[in-house]
């Protein structure tokens, strides 16, 4: 399984910083929105990796429910920075963005039966 990963073909799926906030705010919120205190509790875990003000910070916009602003600063100074080090691992045979979900699904599909018709 390993040496499959590896030894295998790569497609990297990047998304604009909007469209991802806009995914996990939808997918954290669409339906519990009254959980705050379960987001609360997990951006309080972070403070050692993101720090203290930021944590508080966090956890303001959290319970004025401003989601938007929690996500956009967690891709870019927490996800991103912790994910960026395993994407720079492989050479990626095709980058795909997400954006639109379908054209994305459409342009994997073709990748992989192009590649199952040159076995």
């Amino acid at each position: 399984f390993w040496h499959s990963m590896i030894d295998g073909k790569h497609i990297l799926i990047n998304s604009t910083v909007d469209n991802r906030v806009k995914r996990l705010v939808e997918d954290y919120t669409r339906y519990n929105t009254k959980d705050d205190e379960y987001l609360k509790k997990s951006t309080t875990r972070l403070k050692d990796t993101i720090g203290n003000k930021a944590v508080e910070e966090l956890i303001f916009q959290i319970e004025n429910k401003e989601y938007d602003k929690v996500a956009h600063f967690l891709i870019e100074n927490y996800y991103d920075t912790l994910y960026g080090y395993s994407i720079d691992k492989y050479k990626y045979d095709r980058d795909i963005s997400s954006d639109n979900k379908d054209l994305a699904v459409n342009e994997i599909f073709d990748y992989y039966h192009a590649i199952e018709k040159e076995k």
